[in-house]
């Protein structure tokens, strides 16, 4: 090396060389075809200031109820239909059940009978306490009628409790909805055998529902509670709005699959709940397009979710 190429490797001038190369970073001592990783950048954020996500409608936890059989028997009547609005209480399906009938006719029956006995041996037994007090019968004719009047009295508890059961059986022939709402599925016909447990009908409130949106985790940083949010469903050109209220404090597998290909699908997802002004023109468990605003709040009470949604957000 000569000398004047070696005074020219002066400590100064490698820092240089060494500053040089960390500004380039480094690219080009990388292996050939190989670029340097490019940081964490939201997949989602738009240019316009919004976050892009996919949600789901979704009704609120009390709001919807799939009810299900306690007996097992073949459907009867199916009275409603799907998107039929029903009242608490109104008959959702009945079960065959003439078995059940007649015991219930039996025990009532029955029960009449004890009661009607039960009427008899009560005077019986309160001439007995009379004529005993006035010493005009013996003690063990008193004490015959205390003994068959609580015998009789027994027999009567025994056969209400009968006519309960029986009653109580009966009752689940007859399966009612357990709310004000919209029939949004059915699950069988008539003149089918259900089990114990099978689901007859799915009935929700569809004036309260709320959209759970899957935000993705590099772009949950420019979400905020209160943000306004567009929502949109396939098939549907009109979007209506929304406003977050409530964001997830932890990060879980995405579900909902993009409908843009170049969307990232195996990243962490945060659900994001939006809840809309007015009820939303769409069917439980629809695909939504969400676009949540990153610029101004509106000011969001902590309790707005667990009041729309009664207590469970």
């Amino acid at each position: 090396m000569s000398e004047d190429r070696k005074k020219s490797l002066t400590p100064t001038n490698l820092l240089l060389i060494v500053s040089g190369l960390v500004l380039m970073g480094g690219s080009f001592l990388l292996p050939h075809g190989k670029r340097p990783l490019a940081p964490n950048v939201g997949a989602s954020a738009l240019p316009d200031g919004r976050v892009a996500a996919e949600g789901r409608l979704m009704a609120c936890p009390d709001a919807i109820a799939t009810v299900r059989s306690e007996y097992a028997g073949t459907i009867e009547d199916y009275p409603v239909r799907d998107h039929q609005r029903v009242k608490k209480g109104d008959l959702l399906a009945s079960l065959h059940a003439s078995d059940l009938e007649a015991r219930l006719a039996e025990a009532r029956a029955g029960l009449a009978m004890e009661q009607a006995r039960l009427a008899l041996e009560k005077n019986r037994f309160h001439r007995a306490r009379r004529l005993w007090a006035k010493k005009a019968t013996s003690f063990a004719s008193y004490d015959r009628a205390r003994k068959t009047l609580d015998m009789v009295e027994a027999q009567l508890e025994r056969s209400q409790a009968d006519v309960r059961l029986i009653e109580s059986l009966f009752a689940k022939t007859r399966i009612r909805s357990p709310l004000d709402g919209t029939v949004v599925a059915r699950f069988h016909n008539r003149g089918e055998y259900v089990n114990v447990g099978s689901r007859i009908a799915t009935v929700a409130d569809l004036s309260r529902t709320r959209v759970e949106a899957e935000v993705d985790e590099f772009d949950i940083g420019h979400v905020r509670v209160g943000a306004p949010a567009t929502l949109r469903a396939e098939g549907l050109s009109r979007r209506y709005s929304g406003v977050v209220v409530s964001i997830s404090d932890r990060v879980t597998r995405k579900h909902l699959i993009p409908d843009d290909p170049s969307r990232p699908t195996d990243t962490g997802v945060v659900r994001v709940r939006i809840v809309s002004p007015s009820p939303l023109p769409f069917r439980l468990g629809q695909k939504v397009d969400v676009r949540i605003g990153t610029g101004r709040t509106v000011p969001v009470p902590p309790e707005a979710a667990r009041t729309h949604c009664g207590g469970g957000a």
